[in-house]
């Protein structure tokens, strides 16, 4: 399911600001689930212990950084396999 700003605002930024686009953030957030499934994105969001979902600049800066270097990829060389490790370590 694509992501679109306002959920992203609602459900990620809760009112915070960040110094990036709504469309590239949108975008970025659109590559992690594309690449690494939005249970990798969710993983963010509760943190490592999963009680609590965090919100606020750092987890949504967090996936969009995320999102950016996973668009980096799109035309390195053997990518697949730096991906395929990247799915592996969640």
């Amino acid at each position: 399911m694509p992501w679109d700003w306002s959920e992203i605002e609602r459900e990620w930024l809760h009112s915070c600001a960040i110094a990036l686009r709504p469309d590239d953030v949108v975008r970025a957030f659109d590559t992690v689930e594309r690449v690494l499934g939005r249970d990798r994105i969710e993983s963010i969001r509760s943190g490592l212990g999963g009680a609590a979902l965090h919100w606020g600049a750092m987890p949504t800066l967090t996936v969009a950084a995320m999102g950016q270097r996973l668009e980096s990829l799109d035309s390195a060389v053997r990518a697949e396999s730096l991906v395929g490790r990247l799915r592996q370590s969640t």
